[in-house]
């Protein structure tokens, strides 16, 4: 019984199970226009990150995309490709 009343200040600080809805379609839109200037790249982006909810999945996407570019500029296929090695389709 002392073991488990010495736990009880600690179970007052669990976390709330709760799921926050992802981002909306121009929340996505918005934040892959701040990853690139190509409207095809942003739309590429925003569609592979709404997909997969996070935000951050679209910086990794991105980052990943440069990558394979290389020396030369990102296409779409590029962005494609990076959402492929992170699982999506």
């Amino acid at each position: 019984a002392q073991r488990t009343a010495s736990f009880e200040p600690l179970l007052s600080r669990l976390t709330h199970n709760m799921r926050f809805p992802g981002p909306n379609k121009s929340e996505c839109h918005a934040f892959a226009a701040t990853l690139f200037d190509q409207e095809d790249l942003v739309a590429e982006i925003a569609e592979g990150g709404g997909a997969r909810g996070p935000l951050r999945s679209m910086a990794t996407a991105a980052r990943n995309a440069r990558l394979l570019a290389g020396d030369g500029p990102v296409t779409v296929a590029h962005i494609r490709q990076a959402f492929k090695m992170m699982g999506g389709k």
